[in-house]
C-alpha cells in the first residue's frame, strides 16, 4: 500500500489548465450538491403535491438570488431537457411549458444552463467516490472528462485514479492560482 501522505501530494508544477478547471469544480462540490437535491425534491414533491422553494444563488455574481418553488423548478427542468445549447438559445422569446407561457430572465437561464449540466458535475462527484473505492481495494481506476458539446469551454481529459484523487484532495489550491 502506498503512503498516505506521498499519495495525495501533488507536483504544482505539473497542474495544467484542465487540472484547474476540474478542481474548480471539485471545490464547489457542496454548491452543486445543494443543487442536485434541490432538483430531485421538486420533481419528488411536485408528484406528491407538496410544496418546496428553493432560493438560487448563481455562481455569477452580476445576477441575483432567486426564489424557486417546485412548479418553477419542473418547468426550468424541462425547458434545459429540449434546448440544444442554451448559450446559444435565445430565452427572449417566451417558451411554453405545459400551459404556461414562461420568460426567462438571465438567472433562470443560468438555473437552466446547470439543470441541463447535471449529469457532467454528478459523473465528476462519482469519479471522486470510485477511485477511492478502487485505491481501497488497490485496483486501478481511470476517469475520462469530457465537457458536452454545448459547453462553453470544450475541454477533455483521462487521468489514471491517482491523478484524480491528488486533485480532489488538493481541490482548494485553485484560489490560489490565478488562471
Amino acid at each position: 500500500m502506498v503512503d498516505s501522505i506521498t499519495y495525495f501530494q501533488l507536483n504544482k508544477n505539473t497542474i495544467n489548465d484542465v487540472d484547474i478547471k476540474i478542481m474548480k469544480i471539485l471545490c464547489r462540490e457542496d454548491y452543486f450538491r445543494d443543487f442536485f437535491k434541490a432538483y430531485d425534491n421538486a420533481q419528488e414533491l411536485r408528484s406528491q403535491s407538496k410544496q418546496f422553494f428553493y432560493k438560487y444563488f448563481p455562481l455569477n455574481n452580476d445576477l441575483n438570488a432567486k426564489l424557486y418553488d417546485q412548479n418553477d423548478i419542473q418547468n426550468l427542468i424541462m425547458i434545459s431537457k429540449f434546448i440544444k445549447n442554451p448559450h446559444k438559445y435565445n430565452f427572449n422569446l417566451p417558451l411554453t411549458v405545459g400551459d404556461k407561457i414562461l420568460l426567462i430572465d438571465d438567472t433562470d437561464k443560468d438555473f437552466v444552463i446547470l439543470c441541463k449540466a447535471k449529469q457532467f458535475y454528478e459523473n465528476i462527484f462519482n469519479h471522486v467516490q470510485k477511485a477511492l473505492d478502487y485505491r481501497r481495494n488497490g485496483k486501478e481506476y481511470f476517469v475520462s472528462v469530457y465537457t458536452p458539446d454545448w459547453f462553453e469551454e470544450q475541454y477533455s481529459k483521462t487521468m489514471d485514479g491517482e491523478r484524480f484523487i491528488q486533485l480532489w484532495k488538493n481541490r482548494e489550491i485553485v484560489k490560489k492560482i490565478e488562471i
